[in-house]
């Protein structure tokens, strides 16, 4: 995910929206086999502005943006959490639970990020290198 700064998020906000962007993904697939129109709720802000994003690099989110461009009659749309909607704080203690119980997936980390790891972990090794004598 990427911040109005255009920087990579990778704390806690991020996974987050990446959990929620997965979750949005599978209930678009879900609505798509559906008739009619269907509105889906999403709780992370960053996940959403992610999506509506032309700049968006996240494997999860371009296949959003497929999807809702494949499904015209799918809508998307923000809810403040923790606020008084009907089926809200069911959600949100649905959420929580199958983060305990629930199955393991694996959300692939973005290029960038793999690239700003691989970098640190380098410079950390050539400085203890460095440290230690090996010129």
């Amino acid at each position: 995910m990427v911040n109005k700064n255009g920087d990579e998020q990778h704390g806690e906000a991020y996974i987050n929206a990446q959990a929620e962007s997965l979750a949005l993904k599978e209930a678009i697939a879900w609505a798509s086999g559906q008739k009619g129109r269907a509105k889906l709720w999403c709780g992370s802000e960053i996940a959403l502005k992610a999506i509506i994003s032309p700049n968006s690099r996240n494997s999860i989110i371009l296949e959003i943006q497929m999807s809702l461009q494949n499904n015209p009659n799918i809508e998307v749309g923000w809810v403040k959490a923790h606020i008084d909607i009907s089926g809200n704080e069911v959600a949100e203690e649905l959420a929580k639970k199958a983060t305990k119980e629930g199955p393991k997936f694996e959300i692939p980390a973005p290029k960038s990020y793999l690239k700003k790891l691989l970098k640190t972990v380098s410079l950390q090794r050539w400085q203890t290198d460095w440290d230690a004598g090996e010129k």
